[in-house]
């Protein structure tokens, strides 16, 4: 009768053991700044974007001709976003950006001027 008890607090002891590893696996991946770098493709677009990290220790996003569109993107670690700027290709401007980690290779990017906003998702390239 103790041996079944003992098993089954065993049991649920190797659960929880596991359950735990999980969450905090996930919070280390989600943690990690570095995640945005690479080759993304915005599928509105069509457009190729690469994300990469300066030496001044912020994040630019480029177009294959060299174009930065996306500048001193910093990543805010409360609310696991980046902010910066963007400016659209071929335009006198710029607007806030926002781009949160959906997962390992999907960014949605929020950009913003004055009272509009426009969403835009972009997938990793392999």
């Amino acid at each position: 009768m103790q041996i079944c008890v003992i098993t089954k607090q065993i049991m649920a002891l190797k659960i929880l053991t596991a359950t735990l590893f999980t969450i905090l696996s996930i919070g280390v991946f989600a943690q990690n700044p570095d995640a945005i770098v690479g080759r993304f493709k915005n599928e509105e677009r069509n457009e190729i974007i690469e994300i990469y990290k300066a030496k001044d220790g912020f994040y630019y996003g480029k177009t294959p001709a060299g174009q930065i569109i996306l500048s001193r993107l910093m990543y805010n670690p409360s609310n696991k976003s980046y902010t910066g700027t963007m400016t659209p290709p071929g335009k006198d401007f710029t607007m806030s950006a926002t781009i949160i980690i959906e997962s390992n290779d999907k960014l949605k990017m929020v950009v913003e001027k004055l009272m509009i906003s426009r969403t835009n998702y972009l997938t990793r390239i392999k």
